[in-house]
């Protein structure tokens, strides 16, 4: 018989939970991690399992912190997209910038293993496509009615955004056209942008 598993007391420390995700986020985005043991995960931020067990019980646990962190990095995109202080075009440009940053590095497989294997937590992600769709909904209306966008219709618009978007997480599609979901991003807000914005002798 096997031993038997004992429930022990786990430790609340957001600051050496934070320090572990941020070392551990880039082989956890890429995939590097599916089949790793937690003990090879604790020699990763240079602590022994025992340590680690005390603050994570699994890696099921782990992967749930480090996707709300990375959708929490993701979001700062609307905090730069209503940024009044900048330009319209700055603050698009911002916004996006800071998207495609942030989507840097995560793999096809982890988006394939996320889908697979954790419903719960691809969940996320579809309220991520739909809160990123609604923030530029608001953008839309709102260069609209100051005259900086074109006058175009925004609910096609930001229908067309949703598709897309939730299009794109799908990630059959992704390793169909050999496409990350952060370069994707990047070339198709970056190409609407030219369509969108009302341009001043020639410049926008």
């Amino acid at each position: 018989m096997g031993r038997k598993s004992i429930n022990k007391p786990r430790i609340e420390d957001p600051q050496t939970k934070s320090i572990w995700l941020r070392k551990l986020m880039p082989l956890l985005i890429s995939g590097k991690l599916h089949g790793e043991t937690m003990a090879t995960i604790a020699q990763k931020v240079g602590v022994s399992k025992a340590t680690f067990y005390k603050h994570y019980h699994s890696k099921e646990a782990l992967l749930a912190d480090a996707v709300d962190l990375k959708i929490e990095q993701i979001s700062r995109f609307a905090t730069l997209l209503f940024d009044e202080s900048e330009s319209y075009l700055n603050r698009y440009s911002n916004a996006l910038h800071t998207a495609s940053e942030e989507l840097a590095g995560i793999s096809n497989n982890f988006l394939i293993y996320l889908k697979q294997r954790h419903p719960d937590l691809w969940k996320k992600i579809d309220n991520l496509a739909d809160f990123g769709t609604q923030c530029f909904r608001q953008f839309y209306e709102q260069g609209i009615q100051e005259n900086i966008l074109e006058n175009f219709d925004v609910n096609v618009m930001a229908l067309t955004d949703s598709i897309i978007i939730h299009a794109l997480t799908d990630p059959r599609i992704l390793i169909e056209n050999n496409i990350t979901i952060a370069a994707f991003i990047k070339e198709y807000f970056e190409m609407k942008s030219k369509a969108i914005f009302k341009t001043v002798d020639g410049r926008r």
